[in-house]
């Protein structure tokens, strides 16, 4: 199952969020809003990490100073609390695992 193009960046932010998400439960990262595709990307990226883990996710973001420029805390939840949730979870790690390393160079 091909889950997307795995040699764009944004990909590997997907797989790093969705194992994050799955092992630990949240994703939190700092980031500098601008230049704001980084921001936009990073949010894309939770979205579809969600997704690969068979559910959705929610994106808190808090300003960390007063600047319209300056940093920005962004964390990620997974939202799936029911069994056949976390099912899908393990599914959808699983076949992203999967996909990303029959994508890869080395194999």
């Amino acid at each position: 199952m091909k889950r997307g193009n795995f040699d764009d960046p944004q990909w590997e932010l997907v797989v790093e969020i969705a194992v994050k998400l799955w092992v630990e439960g949240t994703y939190v990262t700092e980031i500098d809003v601008l230049p704001m595709q980084r921001f936009v990307d990073l949010q894309w990226a939770a979205r579809q990490a969600g997704r690969a883990l068979g559910g959705r996710t929610q994106v808190t973001t808090t300003r960390l100073d007063d600047t319209d420029h300056g940093t920005v805390s962004l964390e990620v939840r997974l939202i799936e609390s029911d069994e056949p949730g976390l099912r899908r979870a393990e599914q959808g790690l699983d076949e992203l695992m999967r996909a990303v390393l029959e994508e890869s160079p080395d194999s």
